[in-house]
Parts: C-alpha cells; structure tokens; sequence
C-alpha cells in the first residue's frame, strides 16, 4: 500500500459513476487530502462492488469518507431493504446471497462482499455491514490513517 488521498480517489470514481448516469453522490465536510494507506486498484475494486450492490438493491449510493488518529472511514449508504438481522453475519461469507436465484439480472454469485472484505483486510484494514435506523444499508470500509 501506499500512502494516497482517499478523498481524491473516492470524489474521481463517483464522478465517473455520474457520467454513465448512475444515482452515485459523494458529499463531504471537507475538502482536505484525507491521507490513508491502500493500493488504488484495491480501493476502486472496494468501491465498484459496494456501489454496485448499492444501485442493484437501494437505487441510489452516498458516498462519504471521514478521518480520524488512526483510520479513515470510507461509506457507502443506500436506500434499500436493509438485511435481516439473522442473516448479517453471513452476508460476507463467500456465495452467500439474500437473493436466492443466482441470476445476473437480481445480483451475482455472492462474491462481492467477500472480495471487498478481503481486499480491505489485505490492504490493513476491515469492512463493516450494518442496517441505518432509517432505513436501507451502510458498507465501512475503514483503511489505515497515513
């Protein structure tokens, strides 16, 4: 990994996600560099699968990052359905799908999650899953602060 702005990156690929006519935001507080420790291939590969599942079950994704001492925090939020609660701690295992079909048009094989997790862990850091109060889903991926 190497020590990149992760504010850059993050601004570049929703802006490109636009341009194809995506429902893709980025919005943030702060325009400054937000240093953190990754490869850009890993983030954007991070970024096209949560954004991906985002579109695919909540239409639209918001994206953010945020830095703190230690780690930046990177989220994806939708609008969808949420997971059950049973089914989260699963949600990230290889294969695993809420959508039973295997079927290219209502989602993929179940790899996604389990790429991002491990490329997150690969690059230092984690992904976290986990259901907004009001509604829909928020995917962290939190890296190493520079």
């Amino acid at each position: 990994p190497a020590t990149i702005d992760a504010r850059h990156e993050i601004e570049n690929f929703a802006a490109l996600r636009r341009e194809i006519g995506e429902a893709v935001t980025y919005a943030s507080a702060d325009a400054a560099p937000l240093q953190a420790r990754y490869a850009p291939l890993a983030l954007r590969r991070m970024l096209a699968n949560l954004t991906d599942n985002a579109l695919r079950y909540g239409k639209s994704a918001r994206l953010s990052a945020h830095g703190g001492q230690d780690s930046v925090r990177i989220t994806i939020d939708d609008d969808g359905p949420g997971v059950p609660p049973d089914a989260m701690a699963r949600l990230m295992e290889p294969f695993e799908r809420l959508e039973p079909s295997r079927g290219r048009r209502t989602g993929g094989a179940g790899l996604g999650l389990a790429i991002v997790k491990a490329l997150a862990k690969s690059q230092g850091g984690d992904l976290l899953i986990e259901n907004r109060s009001e509604g829909g889903l928020r995917a962290t991926i939190l890296l190493k602060a520079a």
